[in-house]
This record gives C-alpha cells, sequence and structure tokens, in this order.
C-alpha cells in the first residue's frame, strides 16, 4: 500500500531525528490501513522499525511516549504479536528484579507500559490473552513499584494506572483488579495523597473513583469503616469526597449515620485541610435535592462558627463554602443573614454578615435599594484630593527628577516599544550594528556599581558611599559640609536610587533583547554577560534582585521557545561556567561572602527558570553539587578569616533551590540525599559547615513530613506526610534512620544521642499513621526494627528530650 511504505521511508532515520510529526504521520497513515481491516507485510516492517526506535530512544521523552502509542496501534495489525509482548515482558521482568530507579531501562520499560493503556490495542478481541496477561501482571507490579517512588517516571506511572478503567468489562479486567490487586492498589492510593509530585494527587484521586467502580459492597462497606477510624486528614476528607459522590441513596442519612458533620465543619479551622474538606462538601452539596436537606445539616453549625471566635474559619467559610451554596440554593442568603441578625451578639457577628453579604452580591441575591450618586460623588473627590497632594509632593525635588529626564525613564521607553514590538507581532527593522551598539551601551550602564579593579568581588558598603558622594560633590548640586555625618542626605539617596534604577532599566532591556535578538548568538550571549555583572560586581539590594529577575526571564526565554541549538545552549553553558567558578576556583575568591548574594540569585535563577521539558538544568545543578559535597573533606580548616568553606557554600546554595516552592515536586528527587547530607554535616567539627547543614535541616524537613505553617495566633503546625507514607515513599532515607540510632559504637552515649536528637525530631513530628488493616502486616517488621532501637533509647542520660520523641 502505498501510504504505509510512504510511513517506512519516513521511519528510516536515526532515532535522535524522530520527531512529533513523523510519528503523527505514521498513526494517521496506519489508522487509515486499519479501516480496511486487512493485515498487510508493511506493518511487519513499520513495527520492527518502531521497535528499534523505542530501544535506541528518542530524543524528546514525550516523542518517546507517543512512539509507544503508535507501536501498540501498529501492533494489533502484526502476525507477530506474541513475540513482542514477550520482547516487552522480559524487559519489565528485568526492570522488576533490577529494582534501581535510575536504571537506563527504566525508561524504556515505562514508556512501554504507558504505550499499552494509552493507545486502542486493549480494546481488540483476542483469541489468546496467555502472553498479554502475564505481560500486563508484570507492568502492574512494576507500576506500583514505581508509585512509591520519586522520580521523573513516578508522574507517567500514575498516568498509566489511571487508565486502567480501559479493561474495566473486559476478559482481562480480573489480570489488573484481581482482589490481591485491588489491596495493592487501594495501598498506593492511601500512600500518595501528599505526593508533592505536580499533578499526581488528581491522578490519585482518578485511580480511586476506577478502584470504587471495580469493588463489591461489602469491600466498600469495609473501606468506609476503615476510613472512619482515621484521625481528619486530607486522605480521609479525599477518599469520602469520593464515596459520597458513588453514593446513590439519600445522602443526609448517609452523611448522619457515618457522623462525619462535625470532621467536615472543623476543616474550616484547619488551613491545611479547608481544601480537602471543601471538596467533601461539594460533593455532599451536588448530592442535597433542597434547601430544607441543607437546612438540616448544616445550619445550627454555620450559624454557630459564624457567630464564633475564629476569624479564620469564618474567612475560609467565606472563600470556599459560601459561593457554591448561593449558586445552588439561592434564598439561603437571606436565611442566613437573618439568623445572624437574631443571634446573640459577639465580636465577628458583624463581620460575618459582612461576608455573607459581600457573597450573595456578587450573584445578584442582594436588592440594591439606596442610591450611590452621592457617594460616586465623593469617592471622586477623595480621588482627587490624592492626586493633588501626590503632585504636591513632588514640587521640592531635586530639577533633574522634575524634568523627568533620568537615564532609566529612556531606557523604560525602550522596553515598552521592544515590548509592544513582540506582543504585536510587527518587529522594528533595526539592523545589526545599532542593536549592537545598544548592548555595548547597556553594558556601560550595568558598570555603574563596579568600582573596583577586581571583578570577582563586588564593591564594599563604604566605597559604594565614596562613590555616590563624589559624583555629588562633583556636580552643581555640592552640598556644604555642615551636615549630620551619621545620617545620608536627600541628595545622597536621589543619586543612589538613580544608579540602581539605572541598572534595573539596563537589566530589564538587556533580559528582553535577548527575546528580541534570539537570532544572534553574541547579542544574547553579550545581554547574560550584562545581567551577571551586576550580579557579581554589585552590592546593592535592589540592584541584585533586579538583575536576579531579568536573568530568570532571559533563561525563561532561552528555555521555553524554539531556538537555533547554539542559542538554546547558553543556559547550559552559563550554569556549568558559574558551577565550575563554584566548585573551583572557590580558593581564588578574596571573600566569598562579599560575592555570595549575587552568585546564588544568579545560579538559583538559572536552575528555576528552566523551561525545558524535565528541567536538564536543574538536575544537572543538583548532580554535580551533592556529588562534589560528598567528596569532600567534611573537616577542612579555614586558612584565612575572611574565607568562607567549600563545602558551607555549596550546602547554602542547596538550601536556596530547597526553599524554592516552585521546585518543591522535582526536589523530591533528591530528599534522601539531601537529608544525609544535612544529617551528617550537623555534627561537623567546623561552624560554618554546622550552620549550612542546620540551614538546609530546617528548610529540607517540612518538605519532607508535609509540614504546614501557621497563618495566625490560633492555629498550631502540623504536619500531614504519616509515618506510612514517609517509609513507602523514602526507604532509603528510612534505612539511614534506623542505622544511626542503632549505632551505639561511641563510648560517649552523651554525645551519640545528642547526635540523634535532629533525627528523633523529624520521627516526633510526621504525623500520625494512619492505614488500612490488610497493608500494616507488610510493613510490621520495619517498624519493629525501629521500635526496638527506640526503646533503647529511654535509659538515655538526656532523659528529657530523647524520652519525650520517643514516646
Amino acid at each position: 500500500m502505498e501510504g504505509l511504505q510512504t510511513v517506512i521511508q519516513r521511519l528510516s532515520v536515526p532515532s535522535f531525528n524522530i520527531n512529533v510529526e513523523i510519528i503523527q504521520e505514521v498513526l494517521i497513515a496506519t489508522k487509515k490501513a486499519s479501516i480496511e481491516n486487512e493485515k498487510y507485510e508493511e506493518f511487519d516492517i513499520i513495527l520492527e522499525m518502531l521497535w528499534d526506535h523505542l530501544n535506541t530512544g528518542l530524543e524528546e521523552f514525550d516523542d518517546q511516549l507517543l512512539c509507544s502509542t503508535c507501536f501498540y496501534n501498529v501492533l494489533s495489525k502484526s502476525t507477530k504479536q506474541d513475540f513482542y509482548l514477550n520482547q516487552i515482558l522480559i524487559i519489565i521482568n528485568d526492570e522488576l528484579e533490577i529494582k534501581k530507579k535510575n536504571h537506563e531501562n527504566i525508561s524504556l520499560a515505562t514508556t512501554l507500559c504507558y504505550g499499552l493503556f494509552q493507545s486502542s490495542y486493549l480494546t481488540n478481541d483476542f483469541t489468546n490473552t496467555a502472553v498479554l496477561e502475564n505481560t500486563m501482571k508484570s507492568i502492574f507490579k512494576l507500576l506500583v513499584r514505581i508509585s512509591y517512588e520519586y522520580t521523573q517516571y513516578t508522574f507517567i506511572a500514575f498516568k498509566t494506572m489511571s487508565s486502567f478503567k480501559k479493561v474495566i468489562g473486559t476478559p482481562l479486567e480480573m489480570t489488573i483488579f484481581s482482589n490481591e490487586n485491588k489491596i495493592k492498589i487501594l495501598h498506593a492510593i492511601n500512600n500518595n495523597w501528599e505526593n508533592p509530585i505536580t499533578g499526581i494527587r488528581n491522578l490519585n484521586r482518578i485511580l480511586f473513583q476506577t478502584l470504587l467502580q471495580v469493588i463489591d459492597d461489602d469491600m466498600l462497606s469495609q473501606i468506609i469503616k476503615e476510613i472512619n477510624t482515621f484521625y481528619w486528614n486530607k486522605a480521609k476528607y479525599l477518599m469520602l469526597t469520593e464515596v459520597i459522590l458513588k453514593y446513590s441513596g439519600n445522602v443526609e442519612d448517609y452523611v448522619l449515620k457515618n457522623k462525619w458533620l462535625r470532621g467536615l465543619l472543623n476543616s474550616l479551622y484547619k488551613p491545611g485541610l479547608v481544601s480537602a474538606g471543601a471538596d467533601m462538601y461539594y460533593a455532599i452539596l451536588e448530592k442535597l435535592n433542597s434547601e430544607n436537606c441543607w437546612i438540616t445539616l448544616f445550619l445550627e453549625p454555620v450559624i454557630n462558627l459564624l457567630k464564633g471566635t475564629s476569624f479564620q474559619a469564618i474567612e475560609n467559610f467565606k472563600n470556599y463554602w459560601c459561593l457554591n451554596t448561593f449558586k445552588k440554593f439561592p434564598t439561603l442568603a437571606n436565611d442566613l443573614v437573618q439568623h445572624l441578625k437574631l443571634a446573640s451578639d459577639s465580636e465577628l457577628k458583624l463581620y460575618s454578615i459582612l461576608c455573607v453579604l459581600k457573597q450573595a452580591n456578587k450573584l445578584a441575591l442582594i436588592e440594591r435599594k439606596w442610591t450611590t450618586a452621592t457617594h460616586n460623588t465623593n469617592e471622586q473627590l477623595f480621588a482627587y484630593r490624592e492626586i493633588d497632594c501626590g503632585s504636591y509632593s513632588k514640587e521640592n525635588i531635586v530639577k533633574s527628577i522634575i524634568e523627568g529626564k533620568q537615564l532609566h525613564a529612556y531606557l523604560g521607553i525602550l522596553f515598552v516599544i521592544f515590548d509592544t514590538s513582540l506582543k504585536t507581532g510587527s518587529k522594528i527593522p533595526i539592523d545589526y550594528e545599532s542593536i549592537k551598539k545598544l548592548v555595548d551601551i547597556l553594558e556601560i550602564i550595568s558598570k555603574q556599581f563596579a568600582w573596583e579593579e577586581d571583578t570577582l568581588t563586588s564593591s564594599d558598603f563604604s566605597k559604594m558611599n565614596d562613590m555616590v558622594q563624589t559624583l555629588i560633590n562633583n556636580s552643581e548640586y555640592a552640598e556644604e559640609n555642615n551636615q549630620d555625618q551619621t545620617k545620608i542626605s536627600g541628595f545622597h539617596q536621589i543619586v543612589l536610587n538613580c544608579l540602581w534604577l539605572n541598572v534595573k532599566a539596563a537589566c530589564d532591556l538587556a533580559s528582553l533583547l535577548i527575546l528580541y535578538c534570539k537570532e544572534y548568538v553574541a547579542v544574547c550571549e553579550k545581554c547574560l554577560h550584562i545581567i551577571m555583572l551586576v550580579l557579581e560586581t554589585s552590592r546593592h539590594k535592589g540592584a541584585i534582585e533586579a538583575a536576579g529577575a531579568a536573568l530568570g526571564q532571559g533563561i525563561n526565554y532561552l528555555t521555553s521557545t524554539k531556538l537555533p541549538p547554539e542559542v538554546s545552549q547558553l543556559p547550559f553553558i552559563l550554569l556549568k561556567k558559574k558551577l565550575n567558578e563554584l566548585l573551583y576556583e572557590t580558593a581564588k575568591m578574596s571573600s566569598v561572602t562579599r560575592r555570595g548574594a549575587g552568585l546564588s540569585i544568579m545560579v538559583h535563577r538559572i536552575v528555576s527558570n528552566d523551561r525545558k521539558k524535565g528541567k536538564p538544568l536543574f538536575h544537572y545543578f543538583m548532580g554535580e553539587l551533592l556529588t562534589t559535597c560528598k567528596t569532600l573533606d567534611q573537616n577542612c580548616e579555614v586558612e584565612e578569616s575572611d574565607k568562607d568553606l567549600p563545602k558551607a557554600i555549596y550546602i547554602h546554595f542547596l538550601t536556596r533551590i530547597v526553599t524554592d516552592s516552585s521546585l518543591a515536586s522535582d526536589i523530591m528527587y533528591y530528599s534522601a540525599d539531601l537529608a544525609e547530607l544535612a544529617f551528617d554535616n550537623l555534627t561537623n567539627t567546623n561552624w560554618q559547615i554546622r550552620n549550612a547543614a542546620l540551614q538546609l535541616y530546617g528548610a529540607l524537613i517540612p518538605k519532607l513530613i508535609g509540614q504546614k505553617k501557621a497563618s495566625g495566633m490560633d492555629e498550631e503546625t502540623v504536619a500531614t506526610v504519616a509515618c506510612d507514607e514517609f517509609l513507602t515513599h523514602s526507604p532509603k532515607l528510612w534505612k539511614y534512620i534506623i542505622k544511626e540510632i542503632n549505632n551505639n559504637e561511641s563510648n560517649d552515649i552523651i554525645q551519640t544521642h545528642s547526635n540523634l536528637v535532629p533525627i528523633l525530631n523529624v520521627l516526633a513530628n510526621i504525623a500520625r499513621r494512619y492505614n488500612f488493616s490488610c497493608d500494616l502486616k507488610g510493613q510490621s517488621n520495619l517498624e519493629l526494627d525501629l521500635l526496638n532501637n527506640l526503646t533503647s533509647l529511654l535509659g538515655s542520660p538526656i532523659y528529657t528530650k530523647i524520652t519525650f520523641m520517643v514516646v
């Protein structure tokens, strides 16, 4: 067939040249050929070529996944199905035996699992399913194992498992949903409600919905019974949400029978639970048939909450429950207001009424009976006086400021011109020489804070002050030298502000020129150099932060758009160069402290603004720094007092990355290594390294145990990751903890037990366990190991701390 021959030609290229366009052509052509319901020899040829490409590996992982899906679609038309299914089975079983999450074939194995459930292969009619069933059993085992790991394949594993519903109602249903597998799925679900990897919590809910479809009434009743024994946490709210949505009876009786109302209202008092509690409330609200049902369930407890003393609970009711309630039952707005008016006076009663009215007003449920003409007139008068006062405050500012001829203002105009040109898609025809000249000017402006010959360090504050004062003295606005020397003058403040605003405007424009001139490698490189120069030579906080933001935007441009290879490689080249300086040239720095602020911001912005799939810059940075920290001598001494230890600097850099919430999902891949690094160096003999390790410990541990900070005086800091989830997702760290607690080789028992306090503090702050009875047997041995070791600490000389944590 001509179309299939064309496909074969398109696939006859090296694997690194296979892209999404070629794979889509294969899908379309094979689909057209499949309509004729004929088996062509070309299908076997195409299948072999796709198999070779999958084994070699494609350039982009997304293309690899699509190629796998295409492979299974073609497989259904092949005469060699059993052969390839056996090959897939061998690959999957090899992965199950190796049990190394970073093994090179894990990518291929995960891809093959994904393609099977994303394709239409499983919807075919099979005469013999023996080989397929064996393959699917191994796939199930591998996916469940990956679901407990923090790797770049965890999301793909959950994405695949969320497609298990495809086999429901087919002969393959019991292969996936056997009684034993149902328990394993339930365990995996229960241990992933707090998974920090983006997108997994939603996929976890979909998987739980699928499980509820295939379990019988007895198992459902047992699950609900055990969920009711859990303390109120996020997992409990989310699981009950799905249970309620599945229930087809009277939801009012269902809620009252299971005594869920008190726990549901309690979520409004807990910032970490309010969102999950709202999901459960929405599920109940969806099932309610009338306003009377809502009144029976919620009116009394809601009125008590609104006239209560918790400001946070009232705010959460307004933000999470109120609007959806009024959308379904509009007349409840007036009912709530009337009941609140009749209620006894309290401190927050009036505020509660205003909250209800505000939400009702959004839905136009409040009738307006007053006129607004006078009110609007007064608003206009106030606005006029504010503008007038603002204008008056500028009358005595330095002449240059009044005339608006500052350099940063002109740079701002250029920024708007370039930005508007990019947004409208009509680029201004500017020749290369003009752009180059503009970039040279920006470089000169960026050096306004670089007043020392040594470019490895930034000018200290005294020299910065002297330079600003020199600029003032050489101008026509020189002041008499009779002012208080302990205060900076108004002129001094104005000049300093203008300097840093000039630098900020130069960095912003340089960042935008990266996108505007993306075809010019030299221009992009020069613009990056301009921003880096500010970060390395300035000590002004505003200038450093502005340059950091500009660098982040520039890296964003370079990694989020399709660019020529030599341009797209600039972020990696830059990061590699700066890491090389950081790792191997630390000894050359006269004072790392004077350079550290800008350098740490620089590296952090490069890493955190990587928009490429898989964040290669982030993983390169983490791999290099963790490897270097492990190989450095822990007890190195500082030769000069103004130099920081390299290892301390590296740990501080890692801490900055850990504290970035945008990298929370990615940082979990390295959580065990980071925790081990922190624990090992908390007892280092050098105070610099101990301090750095303490900072890392403080940043990392709350993320490991899901600790949420209290946002008000009446709230407590709580952890959300339970013991079971911590154990299953961090087995390497768990083994390290067991090893450290069991280490009694030292003769100094007080020092040994003191070193255990940070580890015991983690165990003491993990959330209470919640698990189904069917899962407890498999974990008993691991817990007994910990319990035996903890029991031995009850007689510790450090009685107060150790005993409290063990108990």
